[in-house]
């Protein structure tokens, strides 16, 4: 009995420290700090504000800011102090909307167990590149419309998107660089883009469009030839998620759940052909930064995103169960491609697509 007793206190003491680990490691999410920090944008064409006290966990959301354009890319930050946090567990925004002449503001949970997770994990590159996350952006919108995504060096995550509430803050005592509320209102609604003060005439102030963009549907990419093996990639999507081959593995060539594409690059190699080749599909047009007209160029991005929401929605919807692929159709030459939605009977062409290039991976980086 004595021998018995011996041999099951050293057990359990071996068990008390592994346990006591193991806490511990659990626990690292709450107590131990991690580099980050916060930046917000608006809708384009519907000027916000971000109000004090916003923050995501610890860091805080720039205030202070005429913020009227880049829905999901932020370019504003400041860090104040440490730029080393707890990893987040609430988003706390507080902000005005020109456009609906409303306050908003919210105290909206966040998984502190998976961002803690992201913001620790670091990924390498084909060119042996380390990627991370590290950018919290706090987009907000008409209707009290908000997103957050994380960003860095490994791509762009869309983390949540929710309503925030109405509130009745005092918008002398809120904003008080821009005096009187009667006249800074109309004053800076004739400063609006043209369609947006049409809609604002017309009463028809909505965030649906920017509640559609983060809309997920199962598919996977595919290419015409089996032979080919897609080997990395890096893809834009019009949630203004990115995704990196590097830290996403084979989640583009999986059946799962993705927002639609807005620009495809992404690199194949043939079991036949010791070529190596990068194909790059613009579907939506990237902003032209020579192009002045911010109007003009804004109204096309949102007219070419419902077309593309339309397209998915309807060839979904004939699809019922059936299971959906973008297929690449690229022919022998390796000078022209093709986006098609495709099932196993049926499938439908991706028009007004621009194929920007089929390049010798080997030799051609991946920026433009």
């Amino acid at each position: 009995m004595k021998q018995i007793v011996f041999i099951l206190i050293p057990v359990i003491l071996i068990l008390s420290v592994f346990t006591l680990k193991a806490c511990r490691k659990m626990e690292n999410h709450k107590t131990k700090k991690v580099h980050y920090y916060a930046t917000p944008s608006a809708a384009e064409g519907y000027p916000c504000e971000i109000l004090p006290g916003s923050s995501v966990g610890d860091a805080i959301v720039p205030y202070g800011i005429y913020l009227e354009n880049s829905w999901g890319g932020g370019s504003h930050s400041w860090v104040i102090g440490d730029d080393r946090h707890i990893a987040p567990d609430t988003l706390y925004i507080r902000y005005y909307s020109l456009v609906d002449d409303k306050f908003y503001g919210e105290r909206y949970p966040l998984d502190q167990v998976e961002l803690y997770r992201l913001l620790t994990t670091t990924y390498k590159d084909k060119r042996g590149e380390i990627l991370s996350y590290y950018t919290f952006t706090v987009s907000v919108g008409p209707n009290g419309w908000v997103g957050l995504w994380l960003g860095g060096s490994a791509g762009d995550l869309e983390i949540c998107h929710f309503r925030a509430r109405e509130k009745d803050y005092n918008f002398e005592r809120e904003l008080p660089i821009w005096g009187d509320r009667a006249k800074f209102v109309p004053t800076m609604r004739k400063k609006m883009f043209s369609f947006v003060q049409k809609e604002l005439a017309e009463k028809r102030i909505s965030s649906n469009y920017w509640e559609r963009l983060s809309k997920k549907y199962q598919w996977k990419l595919e290419v015409n030839d089996p032979g080919f093996e897609v080997y990395d990639y890096s893809v834009d999507l019009i949630n203004v998620e990115r995704r990196e081959g590097a830290s996403n593995g084979n989640w583009l060539t999986e059946l799962n759940e993705k927002s639609i594409p807005s620009e495809f690059c992404f690199f194949v190699k043939h079991d036949k052909d010791p070529l190596r080749y990068k194909v790059w599909i613009e579907v939506v047009m990237p902003w032209d930064p020579e192009d002045n007209d911010d109007e003009k160029q804004t109204l096309q991005l949102m007219q070419r995103n419902r077309e593309l929401m339309e397209l998915f929605d309807h060839f979904y919807a004939e699809a019922g169960d059936e299971e959906v692929s973008l297929l690449v159709e690229l022919n022998k030459a390796m000078t022209s491609a093709k986006l098609k939605l495709k099932t196993a009977t049926k499938e439908k062409e991706i028009e007004g697509c621009n194929l920007y290039g089929i390049f010798d991976s080997d030799s051609y980086d991946i920026d433009r």
